[in-house]
């Protein structure tokens, strides 16, 4: 029994990411299931102009946390703002904060990341390796750390040529530390050229250096618990904190919403589809957290996936509600009315958004087309084993077994959901290079 209630009580957390949506979910579950715990420190960077003030103040009024608010909790007595940038040494943080976090933190979850699966390679290796090399410094100096979790992704040993993927670590050609020194001392198109080289068997800079963040955590680590949560793609919440809560599309569920237009390519019929729903990912790496604070070793892998249903069921069950007969003959309905629409812009002087909007879904499938026809063989045997674990109390509390999932209620409500949430693809123009949660 892990006794996950009284692990967390009067811990202090620090989260990396808290404004994402990893980070969202992560904070909002906390503060609602684990009312004991300590303090949870988030490091935020102005963004757009606004101060940490500004964005701190803004950050519950997003609509993951009214469920908390209707229980008249403190939602910020339990919160400490950092002001910091994932991307600057120390993470830009003021010597006051890292002696705050080295007295008082007792688990660190890294959730910050970048992922642009077409960011150039510096920008990659900046936010990915050596941000990540960032925390891990300031982890070191921490006096009281249970324990260090590592938000990374399911498809780490995705390479054209391979496709397995186990509870282990997966060495690259290139040295981590030797990659953050290429980054300190070559530019951006210096990079670029030995970029061609190195990705030769990669499909993105994400994965390569988000594999490469895993390497120096592994190969450096020398006393510190590390847990490195490997969940697969991140969609819609299944229950938690509502049924699909999303404050990001990611590629994946944006390929779904666009299904009523015609818009999709071929997929693969035994293709495992590996979408894991928000909220499950969030109670499978807190569950986590408690055991990898407790592991014999000093690393420990807990890769999130399910292999039903694939892409191919998930597809047709969404698509099961869509009355339009005009999908028979794929996108022809949707490519006419887009060019007329621009059209009518056009004529009104001003510039056509609807055809370039196509444009940028057709290049978001091309980026996602072999992931979601790969076979890949994935195993899961140490989150299993935690599941197992668990007692029942603890599996109510941290529910996240795929075997009890109703998928097919899953789907087909998730087309009614997006119709009556439906915000436009215009709005997720940077999922159109990401995959959200890989």
């Amino acid at each position: 029994m892990l006794r996950i209630r009284e692990f967390f009580a009067n811990k202090n957390v620090l989260i990396t990411g808290g404004t994402g949506l990893v980070g969202v979910s992560l904070v909002e579950k906390l503060l609602r299931a684990f009312p004991e715990i300590g303090s949870i420190n988030l490091v935020v960077r102005r963004k757009n102009g606004e101060s940490l003030g500004q964005r701190s103040s803004n950050y519950f009024s997003l609509d993951a946390f009214d469920c908390l608010k209707r229980s008249n909790v403190d939602l910020t007595s339990k919160i400490v703002w950092l002001e910091g940038d994932i991307s600057e040494p120390n993470l830009g943080l003021s010597e006051d904060s890292l002696k705050h976090i080295s007295d008082t933190v007792n688990v660190i979850y890294h959730a910050a990341a970048t992922v642009r699966f077409v960011e150039p390679l510096k920008n990659a290796i900046n936010l990915n390796l050596c941000g990540t090399n960032e925390v891990f410094k300031i982890a070191k100096r921490c006096t009281n750390l249970n324990c260090f979790m590592h938000v990374s992704t399911a498809f780490i040993n995705h390479r054209f040529s391979r496709s397995s993927i186990q509870d282990r670590s997966y060495e690259m050609s290139q040295d981590p530390l030797d990659l953050i020194r290429m980054h300190d001392t070559l530019t951006k198109d210096e990079i670029e050229v030995k970029a061609k080289t190195y990705l030769k068997d990669w499909p993105n800079t994400y994965i390569y250096t988000k594999n490469a963040a895993e390497n120096l955590l592994y190969k450096n680590n020398t006393d510190m618990k590390i847990g490195i949560f490997r969940p697969g793609s991140i969609s819609e919440a299944y229950q938690e904190p509502y049924p699909y809560w999303m404050i990001n599309c990611s590629a994946f569920s944006a390929i779904l919403r666009k299904a009523h237009t015609g818009l999709m390519f071929n997929l693969n019929p035994k293709a495992k589809g590996n979408m894991i729903p928000i909220d499950l990912s969030t109670n499978a790496l807190i569950a986590a957290t408690c055991d990898a604070a407790n592991i014999k070793e000093k690393t420990k892998f807990y890769t999130l996936i399910t292999n039903k249903p694939t892409w191919f069921e998930q597809y047709h069950m969404y698509i099961k509600n869509i009355k339009d007969p005009w999908l028979m003959f794929g996108s022809l309905k949707y490519r006419f009315l887009s060019h007329m629409k621009d059209l009518v812009l056009e004529m009104n002087g001003r510039k056509g958004i609807y055809v370039k909007e196509i444009q940028r879904h057709e290049k978001m499938m091309q980026l996602m087309e072999h992931f979601m026809y790969k076979e890949f063989q994935f195993e899961s045997k140490n989150i299993d084993d935690l599941w197992e674990s668990m007692d029942q109390e603890e599996r109510k509390l941290l529910f996240f077994d795929f075997s009890q999932v109703d998928w097919q209620s899953y789907f087909e409500n998730m087309y009614h959901a997006n119709k009556k949430h439906l915000v436009d693809m215009m709005d997720y123009k940077p999922t159109l290079k990401a995959l959200t949660t890989l």
